[in-house]
């Protein structure tokens, strides 16, 4: 009876501990993954600031919410470069290309929107999708840019032909 009771605790432990160990490894990709998606975000958002021309700002194409898409030119040298994903140089050939796999997983929307007619600024919302166990995941981030990027010494738009509010 003893030795009955004994493998029961044992077994029990056991499943406890592989229950445990399974959950870590899903937390660590989970949070692996938020990590990956907070940097996607950080990096275009830094790039749609410091690069707004390569970027076809839909200012005229507002949707009921106010919301304009914003998205990478065709022949932008950001995309063309391929700046879009990290540049950090890993040790290992394979530890390089599981990053650049990680990466190219994730995909990144922004939004634009123009509060009113008198604020300085744009809002601008990135989100950043992946899959993470079959389940969609996003991450988003938001910010402001002022109104005056997109215009030229003239004070005339050099893209646009002009920021309005829905």
């Amino acid at each position: 009876m003893e030795l009955i009771t004994a493998l029961a605790v044992m077994s029990v432990a056991l499943a406890i501990s592989v229950s445990l160990f399974g959950n870590n490894i899903q937390l660590s990709t989970e949070l692996r993954n938020n990590r990956v998606a907070a940097e996607i975000a950080e990096t275009q958002l830094s790039l749609l600031y410091s690069h707004p021309s390569q970027y076809h700002w839909a200012f005229d194409n507002p949707g009921e919410d106010g919301l304009f898409l914003i998205t990478p030119l065709s022949d932008s040298q950001l995309v063309q470069s391929g700046i879009l994903l990290p540049d950090t140089v890993l040790a290992t050939k394979r530890a390089q290309e599981k990053s650049s796999v990680l990466h190219r997983s994730f995909r990144w929307m922004a939004w634009g929107r123009v509060p009113s007619e008198t604020s300085d600024y744009i809002e601008i919302t990135l989100s950043v999708h992946w899959r993470l166990s079959g389940r969609p995941k996003m991450l988003a981030l938001t910010s402001s840019m002022p109104k005056y990027i997109f215009y030229d010494t003239e004070n005339s738009l050099s893209e646009e032909e002009e920021i309005v509010s829905p």
